[in-house]
């Protein structure tokens, strides 16, 4: 299940799609074309391959209706292999629909990752090497002026959203929360850009934030991030409960080697607590009861 960490940037991506290209232009150099229109497109590519290949984000650029750009957005928050040999299918495929040029860019959560997303594919065709444009937290300006919030209030936001646990996040959140409520937006975009500020901050400086705004107590509003919130609170609870229940599993396995007087030494008591698998834990319990030592526990683990 996708995380609120990275859901936050697409939901403003998603209300705002004219920004991917102003960040294209703006940060990475890209030759952006005329276009009168930025549409969010459809981002599942299984109609093209079998297996199930799905972008973060897909959009177009579009001069009179025609596409005249295709962008392929990705949130990348840890190094991941599959990720990178989906890649160059995400592009074949929306060029062999739009028949267009065709931009992958990813927005990576640090700067090793960046370095990682950044590195050529060079299994793709021989010679030909396929890269990503990466745009990494230092590529994103910390807007700290409320009135370049408002002159740029997506970037703004984004900008929250890269630093806002930063040592200058009480700073970019204030200005681009400030910004937010002093410009005429409509609903529920108002109310989805400050939920995605103040969400984006330490608990200390949110709680700043919402006092100096009189804020306090400030209960998230808009749909989407309450739905959000509720599926964070969800997958806790599904956590919590299976931490639970390895936690007491590991603790039985102890507990019948013990009573079977088998010697478990602290580098095996360690290893058994700490193991958070259950179905690994479920064969241990059964081990456990006809093991004559703890390396035949840990056979074939």
């Amino acid at each position: 299940m996708p995380t609120r960490e990275h859901e936050a940037p697409l939901l403003l991506l998603r209300e705002h799609p004219e920004l991917v290209a102003e960040l294209l232009r703006d940060l990475l150099g890209v030759a952006v074309p005329a276009h009168t229109e930025a549409r969010i497109e459809q981002a599942d590519f299984t109609q093209v391959f079998p297996a199930a290949f799905r972008a973060d984000l897909v959009m177009t650029l579009r001069q009179g209706g025609r596409p005249v750009m295709g962008i392929v957005g990705e949130i990348q928050r840890g190094e991941d292999p599959d990720k990178r040999a989906s890649w160059p299918l995400y592009n074949a495929a929306l060029h062999a629909q739009l028949r267009c040029q065709i931009v992958l860019v990813v927005l990576a959560e640090t700067e090793a990752i960046a370095r990682w997303a950044r590195k050529p594919i060079e299994t793709v065709q021989v010679g030909s090497p396929f890269t990503p444009l990466v745009i990494g937290p230092s590529d994103i300006p910390v807007v700290t002026s409320e009135d370049q919030a408002r002159a740029t209030l997506e970037l703004a936001i984004l900008s929250a959203l890269v630093h806002g646990k930063t040592q200058r996040g009480l700073e970019v959140g204030r200005s681009a929360a400030r910004a937010t409520v002093s410009l005429a937006l409509p609903e529920p975009r108002r109310t989805l850009y400050l939920d995605l500020v103040l969400s984006a901050l330490h608990a200390g400086d949110r709680a700043i934030l919402e006092f100096e705004m009189d804020l306090t107590g400030y209960k998230f509003k808009s749909e989407t991030y309450k739905r959000l919130m509720a599926e964070d609170i969800a997958e806790a609870t599904e956590k919590g409960i299976e931490k639970g229940q390895a936690t007491g599993q590991a603790k039985a396995v102890v507990a019948v080697l013990e009573a079977r007087q088998i010697q478990v030494p602290d580098d095996a008591r360690d290893r058994i607590l700490a193991c958070s698998d259950l179905a690994v834990l479920e064969r241990w319990v059964r081990r456990a009861v006809t093991v004559a030592s703890v390396d035949e526990l840990f056979r074939d683990a």
